[in-house]
């Protein structure tokens, strides 16, 4: 299941990393032809505003909480004995499953009202953007599954998780608790 998790997770990243060159080429396309073409690429702010960012931006999430690499401030935290430390990670894992596991659920409804109502925004273009709008609950949904997943490893069995050669996902069975 972890290994599974950690594919479809990278798999999220690298299709995020692709969009993101697909943007700035999308922009420079427009930017290019504005000026010495003076026919802009269609649809750019629309197709950037909708898909692009909102890819580049969330579909990373499940890997990064994978890595277990998202913003921590721990002044006092390394200075606190290692079973305390042990409850302040289950603790935080725990808040981060019911913050995205609540996103993943608002954000799923959003996107069947507007797959329901086939939203669309009416620019220079009229772009259907209903699609665009089922990346947020994918992303939340597997981040959710990523910290359920790390909350069983790593908390409650104590057998931390660390990464391959080529990024895998390998359980340490025979390693206690860091």
């Amino acid at each position: 299941m972890f290994r599974g998790t950690g594919r479809l997770s990278a798999c999220l990243t690298w299709a995020a990393a692709v969009l993101l060159i697909a943007m700035m080429l999308h922009v420079m396309a427009d930017i290019i032809g504005r000026h010495l073409l003076n026919a802009p690429a269609p649809a750019t702010a629309e197709l950037v505003a909708y898909y692009y960012m909102v890819a580049v931006v969330f579909l990373p999430i499940p890997f990064v909480e994978l890595r277990g690499r998202s913003i921590v401030v721990d002044l006092f935290y390394n200075m606190m004995p290692a079973m305390f430390r042990r409850g302040l990670h289950g603790f935080a894992i725990l808040c981060g499953i019911c913050f995205f596991a609540a996103l993943t659920y608002k954000t799923s409804l959003d996107a069947m009202k507007a797959f329901d109502r086939g939203e669309m925004v009416d620019g220079a273009y009229l772009i259907s953007i209903w699609p665009g709008r089922f990346l947020l609950p994918l992303s939340m949904g597997l981040a959710s599954i990523v910290l359920c997943l790390r909350l069983v490893f790593e908390v409650i069995m104590k057998r931390p998780v660390s990464f391959g050669e080529n990024g895998q996902i390998i359980p340490n069975i025979d390693k206690g608790a860091a």
